[in-house]
């Protein structure tokens, strides 16, 4: 990606999404939080999607992983990383949550 803003004298940012002190809304109110963990992902893609930068549509693909007991911050971030993939695999401007 480096190399190929060199080339086109262009930038690019890469942007990651974590919800703070996620492991204790879990520890407190249980799993089911990860369908809001998702809803708020899917609200954060779909405001950037309304958004011009300079007329130019920006849109976002977003993979959610979610921490589960004995993961790492690694497993959670694998996990979402590998959603990321999918989002983008499927067509781009989407979120998906980690299985």
């Amino acid at each position: 990606m480096s190399a190929q803003a060199q080339r086109n004298q262009s930038t690019y940012a890469a942007l990651a999404i974590d919800v703070d002190h996620f492991k204790q809304v879990n520890d407190t109110y249980g799993h089911q939080i990860g369908d809001d963990a998702f809803e708020i992902a899917e609200k954060i893609r779909l405001n950037v999607a309304s958004c011009l930068l300079n007329d130019i549509a920006v849109r976002v693909s977003i993979g959610v992983g979610l921490y589960q007991a004995n993961y790492s911050f690694t497993d959670v971030w694998k996990h979402a990383d590998i959603a990321l993939y999918q989002a983008k695999n499927n067509g781009r401007n989407q979120t998906i949550i980690a299985q």
